[in-house]
């Protein structure tokens, strides 16, 4: 019969540890547009793959100057009779069990959508929000969910007022739910439809399309490609993706072939601070073709492991065990749900000695100490489920306790952090034995003279006295080499039981 333990809180804490830090596992990077195309998979599936952190749905295509807004998703369902409100189950399936950001996407190459003017964007942006970011309206096209933000994919129309489209939607944002932007722009710079838009600095990722222009990758004219990949990174936006076709068929050109993509492009815009990852046209292609299975095989695993690339280093971590209470406001803070303002940082700061200090979470104080683990414990981290990489040798501790609470005497804590490592030092490890110096000394003495050919000197020898009571005789020197044996009354000499003669028996 299994027995169910309680988790302990140092367990919590650890656990925390790898929150903090992701560690459990590393996080796709990947955009992909999803909604084209009845056979591209569901939206559910599309998450579950694991190569998508951000699945844009398209698209809301028709908007804008007096126009009743409508969302197309192709062969999926469709919007005006209440046929895509199944999507909802989906949504939250992909936000709460694969960690994925759903977005809507405004726009696309097909639609019917301009703004009018600076109250028409405002009217687009209450739209929106009512029908598809909160639970305002009773006319929800998604069901009971809500999505994760907006992308502009403007490609067509008028050029005027996204950027008040960009503020009016920004507003709806709150300390505890953010209103994520996102915009597809052409690589070329700057952008025709959506510059003014992204100059605002309010949006959070561009997937700049690298396709279907003079300034997508080529073989044959790296340098234009260069150029533009550098002139979008050098904005204030956080993430720039590079938005590239899954297949030769998704676009008239700009597919980049595995092999390229991974040996050549991808070292290239990696080491821009604010790459954000590879954004894909369409999941019907990615599918087709297999393009994100193949980027994200073990032939780029072993180049993101390269020295070139030097995001695996061995880092630098530490376990911080809390108790329960602040545990539980951490993980809301880790998952963006806080309840309250104060609980918005998190600080920790030591004395001179280095071992005691005070961790903060918002407005109030804890003692803390820094303690050594009584053995290192090793971290890792996997890009694929399968394969493990080592990334720490986890050594300290920083325990934070309630105020009152005693410290932990000395800088050693004795336990680990599992319970079968409770009292660890003296219940693991192996003792030291009680060694006397001298004889420490007098034994390697010995030891380098019989290596040496030489005898060992100072021998004692114990004799054991009636009683049960035991003598010790004075040393005796040990018989040179060159000495002659002691002969016998017969004139021969002694011979031991074991001494073996070699001449022939009479």
């Amino acid at each position: 019969m299994a027995v169910r333990s309680q988790a302990s809180p140092l367990l919590l804490a650890a656990c925390l540890l790898l929150a903090l830090t992701g560690r459990l596992r590393a996080e796709p990077c990947g955009a992909v547009y999803w909604g084209q195309n009845a056979y591209e998979g569901s939206l559910r599936e599309t998450c579950a793959t694991g190569y998508y952190k951000y699945v844009l749905l398209s698209s809301l295509n028709r908007f804008g100057h007096g126009r009743i807004p409508q969302l197309n998703l192709a062969g999926h369902c469709d919007s005006t009779n209440g046929g895509c409100t199944f999507l909802s189950s989906d949504i939250i399936s992909c936000q709460q069990d694969y960690n994925v950001k759903v977005m809507l996407s405004l726009g696309g190459p097909y639609g019917n959508y301009r703004l009018a003017s600076r109250k028409d964007a405002r009217n687009v942006a209450y739209h929106v929000w009512n029908s598809y970011l909160s639970y305002s309206s009773t006319d929800r096209p998604l069901g009971n969910s809500a999505l994760d933000g907006i992308d502009f994919d403007i490609e067509r129309g008028s050029i005027d007022h996204w950027d008040d489209l960009a503020r009016f939607l920004s507003a709806y944002s709150t300390p505890d739910r953010k209103v994520y932007l996102s915009a597809a722009p052409q690589c070329s710079m700057p952008d025709y439809y959506l510059q003014a838009a992204i100059d605002t600095g309010l949006f959070d990722y561009v997937w700049v399309q690298f396709y279907n222009n003079y300034c997508e990758y080529s073989p044959d004219d790296v340098g234009t490609f260069v150029q533009a990949w550098n002139q979008w990174t050098s904005t204030s936006v956080s993430k720039v993706f590079l938005g590239l076709p899954a297949s030769p068929e998704a676009a008239e050109s700009g597919y980049i072939p595995p092999d390229d993509l991974i040996n050549n492009v991808i070292p290239f815009v990696k080491s821009s601070p604010n790459y954000g990852g590879v954004m894909l046209w369409n999941r019907y292609f990615d599918l087709i073709n297999g393009y994100s299975p193949l980027v994200n095989s073990s032939d780029l695993l072993q180049l993101e492991l390269s020295a070139e690339w030097n995001i695996c280093q061995m880092e630098e971590q530490f376990i911080l065990r809390v108790p329960p209470s602040v545990a539980e406001r951490i993980e809301r803070l880790l998952n963006e749900n806080a309840s309250s303002s104060l609980d918005g940082s998190l600080d920790i700061s030591f004395s001179e000695d280095g071992r005691s200090g005070t961790f903060m979470i918002g407005n109030e104080r804890f003692p803390a100490s820094l303690l050594d683990l009584p053995c290192m414990v090793e971290s890792y981290k996997t890009y694929d489920d399968n394969v493990l990489i080592k990334t720490a040798d986890v050594g300290q501790m920083i325990m934070v306790r309630d105020e009152g609470d005693a410290a932990v005497e000395g800088v050693e804590y004795k336990h680990g952090l599992t319970p079968p490592m409770r009292d660890a030092r003296r219940r693991r490890f192996r003792r030291e034995p009680d060694l006397n110096p001298e004889v420490v000394q007098r034994v390697e003495k010995d030891l380098l003279n019989i290596m040496s050919g030489g005898t060992v000197e100072n021998v004692e020898t114990v004799v054991p006295e009636a009683g049960g009571q035991r003598k010790k005789n004075a040393p005796v020197a040990a018989p040179k080499p060159d000495e002659v044996h002691v002969k016998s009354a017969g004139g021969e000499p002694e011979r031991s039981d074991s001494d073996d003669s070699l001449e022939p028996e009479s």
